[in-house]
């Protein structure tokens, strides 16, 4: 299975769909916010960008279920003085009092001898008391598909995140098969794709990322769901499909974190983020 990576550019490219201009600069303050604090090695400033509760967070080093658990894992990812970070490019959308951006954030170290760093990050942000909060984040660097890196190690037994399965969720079963989402997607410009490598859809181009995925079937380890589920829910899971490494058949896994909104008759995903970086 192919990924899908930003399209990186110097300017920040913001579209926004069924949200008005503050909202959009909301949301954008709230990304600058944790840009900031990745700058600064600042957990506990990027925390007070996440809710009190109903949260997943899938970031470089672990999973967080709290704002206090998300704080010491970006303060351990990107140390102070290690990293300058930037937003290179945003695509945001908003419906009531939810929204939802994905972004593409360039880490350059401060050692010259350290390449500059590409990361995703796909979330989901909920209105509360005119505050915009995170309830479900997903940070990645873009991975290549080598299947023979999990051949190997406990990875899966270190694998351990926080909450318990929530199967009953209503984005559960669209998971075994990706072309799956393809027709439960919003009709927006501000629906993006990203999967583990190179690809990216938005917009109309997210359905067709999905399809190409046709024959691709996943079996599902875990998942985690949260949302009202009246406006908003959110899904995090990992699954696998199954691939031959030296004769030997291997479970090669996906962290995915989908975003789905309320539409006039179903759930309509807004985001769908894969990756192949072990929390």
């Amino acid at each position: 299975m192919k990924g899908l990576a930003p399209i990186l550019g110097i300017a920040i490219v913001t579209h926004v769909h069924r949200a008005d201009a503050d909202t959009a600069a909301d949301i954008k303050a709230v990304l600058l916010a944790q840009i900031t604090a990745i700058t600064a090695g600042d957990g506990a400033a990027f925390a007070k960008t996440i809710a009190a509760s109903d949260v997943f967070a899938i970031l470089p080093g672990g999973y967080a279920s709290t704002a206090a658990q998300a704080g010491p894992i970006v303060q351990r990812a990107w140390p102070k003085g290690s990293n300058v970070a930037s937003l290179t490019t945003l695509v945001s959308g908003s419906q009531g009092d939810v929204a939802w951006a994905t972004a593409s954030l360039e880490l350059k170290p401060s050692n010259p001898d350290f390449a500059t760093g590409t990361y995703r990050a796909t979330e989901l942000f909920v209105r509360d008391g005119g505050t915009w909060k995170v309830h479900a984040i997903s940070i990645s660097t873009a991975l290549q598909d080598i299947p023979q890196m999990w051949a190997k190690g406990d990875w899966a037994k270190r694998d351990k995140p926080p909450g318990s399965n929530a199967k009953n969720s209503p984005l559960a079963g669209l998971l075994a098969h990706p072309a799956d989402l393809a027709s439960h997607l919003h009709a927006s410009p501000e629906v993006v794709v990203l999967g583990a490598f190179t690809e990216r859809g938005e917009g109309p181009d997210a359905g067709k990322a999905l399809a190409a995925w046709k024959d691709v079937a996943f079996t599902t380890a875990w998942t985690r769901a949260g949302g009202d589920g009246k406006t908003y829910v959110w899904l995090a899971a990992r699954v696998s499909r199954k691939v031959t490494v030296n004769a030997k058949p291997i479970d090669e896994p996906y962290w995915v974190l989908v975003l789905a909104i309320k539409g006039t008759k179903d759930w309509e995903i807004v985001s769908a983020h894969y990756s192949q970086l072990l929390p």
